[in-house]
């Protein structure tokens, strides 16, 4: 069950793989591997590709954080040199497409959190990588953002969280009666036992 709330727990694997993964995937994008970990990863936690206006193909790369994000520049969890580093090696070494095993170049980043991007962390990042012109690729996506995209491409797996939470809010709204939800077709009913 996806929540906010729940979203916001999770580490940075569980976010990318339960949340991200199947996000990426219901936008349209092709061939979304979940790249964390080891040396070929190279600041590339997923990568995906998918088609512009001319149908060419366009590369993604996207910085997973489950913390939030700060524009202190020295290295640590979630600060702006550690991004802005993983930045960089995302745009400068190729990654392997995972069905064609060709290599392959990054044209646009993503750095995505389920956290809150504090306004300096993303004006540090895009100081730090400003020189080699890579801010201009560069796309943040806070906590709040994250969740408005769950919300519009998979909101089918919300349903059950919803429904959780409509049951729990009549419960504190009188305890002397247990509310049950039964969807039948096009119509729900709510009735109270």
């Amino acid at each position: 069950m996806l929540t906010k709330e729940s979203i916001q727990k999770m580490k940075e694997e569980e976010l990318s793989q339960k949340v991200l993964v199947p996000l990426l995937r219901a936008m349209g994008f092709k061939d979304v591997y979940y790249h964390h970990g080891g040396i070929e990863e190279q600041g590339k936690d997923i990568v995906c590709w998918n088609q512009d206006q001319l149908s060419a193909r366009k590369n993604y790369a996207l910085v997973v954080k489950a913390v939030p994000i700060s524009g202190q520049a020295k290295p640590g969890k979630g600060t702006a040199g550690e991004v802005a580093s993983q930045i960089q090696q995302a745009f400068g070494f190729e990654f392997l497409d995972p069905v064609t095993a060709e290599p392959q170049m990054v044209y646009e980043c993503w750095v995505v959190t389920n956290q809150k991007i504090i306004p300096s962390g993303e004006k540090s990042i895009l100081s730090i990588i400003k020189s080699a012109s890579l801010d201009r690729h560069v796309k943040f996506i806070n906590g709040d953002k994250l969740w408005e995209l769950v919300e519009t491409y998979l909101g089918n797996h919300l349903i059950w969280g919803r429904m959780e939470e409509m049951q729990s809010a009549l419960k504190e709204f009188d305890t002397h009666y247990l509310p049950e939800i039964q969807i039948n077709g096009d119509q729900i009913s709510v009735e109270l036992k």
